[in-house]
């Protein structure tokens, strides 16, 4: 089922704009690491900048707005999945 998800959610990335999805994780742990900003203001700025920089890469505003949604999500949703997978429970 992962295999299915995942290659479904990159079928609407651009490909141009997937190295903004590790950029972004890295942002996060760099983010969470300095204790600047509180943690429920994280995935904000995360979704700021990679609007941002997909804007930047498609050179379009509104393919860019959508492409950096979904690579925020996706740098994200694989923060938090691999999370709960090291959680014992």
């Amino acid at each position: 089922m992962d295999l299915i998800v995942s290659s479904t959610l990159f079928n609407y990335i651009r490909e141009n704009c997937l190295i903004t999805v590790p950029v972004l994780y890295v942002m996060g742990i760099l983010i969470k690491n300095t204790n600047i900003f509180k943690d429920k203001f994280i995935p904000a700025l995360l979704l700021f900048a990679g609007i941002m920089m997909c804007i930047i890469i498609t050179r379009s505003f509104q393919n860019g707005i959508v492409q950096g949604i979904l690579c925020t999500g996706t740098a994200v949703l694989g923060n938090q999945m691999f999370k709960q997978l090291r959680k014992d429970e």
